[in-house]
């Protein structure tokens, strides 16, 4: 059998074209995954469109970063991106997962783990030693999903509004070396 299983995401580097199926998918996610997390109102405003423009700007411009997306039987079921970290108070050896997101129709799917390790495998080759990420301190699913991959809540925390409404973020990091 040539390629992965029917069920099993194929990896790839996303490109431009790709900006509309990732955004609708970020959107999708964004409104599952942060219901009763996130205000309604904020959530059921979410707009393909204008995410769209951020994505094609992103995927656009080498030097934001890298983003692969997953893949079964040509339909766009996840995306991760990474690159350096843009904390302050780390280092340079310091990468970062900026965003992870399957449809929540692939949830538990394996679409998620093989995109982070994808992710981790390439920010290791790029040289960095270290990865952080920050996940919504409400979000108990992602964050139990992040620790059974070997990641640990490390120092900082950050706060962001959302429609009106304030929430935290926790950072969370785990070496690469043993990847």
């Amino acid at each position: 059998m040539n390629g992965p299983a029917p069920d099993r995401p194929s990896l790839r580097d996303a490109y431009p074209a790709d900006a509309r199926a990732v955004a609708a998918l970020h959107v999708v996610s964004w409104q599952v995954a942060y219901r009763g997390h996130l205000p309604d109102h904020y959530l059921d405003t979410l707009s393909v469109d204008e995410r769209v423009a951020t994505w094609e700007a992103y995927l656009g411009d080498g030097a934001a970063g890298r983003m692969v997306v997953a893949e079964v039987e040509a339909e766009l079921v996840g995306f991760v991106a990474s690159g350096p970290s843009v904390d302050a108070d780390v280092g340079a050896s310091t990468g970062e997962i900026t965003t992870l997101y399957v449809g929540p129709d692939r949830w538990g799917s394996g679409a998620g783990r093989a995109s982070m390790g994808h992710a981790c495998h390439r920010l290791a080759a790029d040289g960095f030693d270290r990865a952080t990420l920050w996940v919504l301190g409400t979000n108990h699913r992602a964050r139990g999903f992040y620790q059974r991959l070997g990641w640990s809540v490390v120092e900082g925390v950050r706060s962001q509004e959302f429609g009106g409404q304030v929430v935290t973020d926790y950072r969370y990091g785990r070496d690469l070396g043993g990847d």
